[in-house]
């Protein structure tokens, strides 16, 4: 192999207990929200007559969205895509970086919720033709637009904050640490015998 030669290699399926069943718990982190969304849209649809009629709908599709998306998250866990580490072998070293697929769907779903306002409006004229409806749909969308804006503002996992490097790596002479928002790194020699306890690189759902 040449000393520059990258190649990607998937670990071993075989995994403790104890982390089957952190996997576990992470899918069902993610199967409650892929029940509690498509019924919160459900409900978004039978107050469609007491609420603005864009904000429902909005609000219903918006739902339905992420519980499927919150149902395929959870399946992909079980079947361990998403939650895998991904090795590089890079010179004379190894370094590993996590998948960020979580990161981009958290940053999918507020992209959609800042359009809020928009969206509603649109739907409003299109479904109901009604000028008071229109207002009060702006009105209520520019809150939840502001409000998921603020929300995305306030994560620390933005995507063009994440440097997109490795988080660990391994080399002859240490081992390196990097948070996914900081280049520096920490490096810990190997005559200090450093070791990993487990950790989690991205927050989960409700954390």
């Amino acid at each position: 192999m040449s000393p520059w030669k990258e190649k990607t290699m998937a670990r071993s399926t075989l995994v403790s207990p104890s982390e089957a069943d952190k996997q576990y718990a992470k899918a069902n982190n993610l199967v409650r929200p892929a029940i509690f969304f498509p019924v919160t849209a459900v409900i978004f649809l039978l107050l469609s007559g007491y609420i603005p009629g864009g904000i429902a709908l909005f609000f219903s599709v918006y739902c339905l969205l992420l519980g499927i998306a919150s149902a395929f998250l959870a399946v992909t866990h079980m079947l361990r895509r998403y939650d895998r580490w991904i090795v590089h072998v890079e010179g004379m070293g190894i370094s590993i970086r996590p998948t960020l697929a979580l990161v981009r769907v958290k940053q999918i779903a507020f992209g959609i919720g800042i359009a809020c306002a928009p969206i509603a409006i649109i739907i409003e004229v299109l479904v109901t033709h009604s000028a008071v409806g229109a207002v009060l749909s702006l009105i209520t969308g520019l809150m939840f637009s502001t409000m998921f804006y603020f929300m995305f503002m306030s994560s620390p996992h933005r995507l063009w904050l994440i440097h997109q490097g490795p988080i660990i790596e391994f080399t002859p002479e240490d081992v390196a640490f990097r948070s996914l928002i900081d280049k520096s790194a920490t490096r810990i020699p190997w005559d200090r015998h450093p070791t990993i306890k487990g950790f989690s690189p991205i927050p989960d759902i409700g954390d």
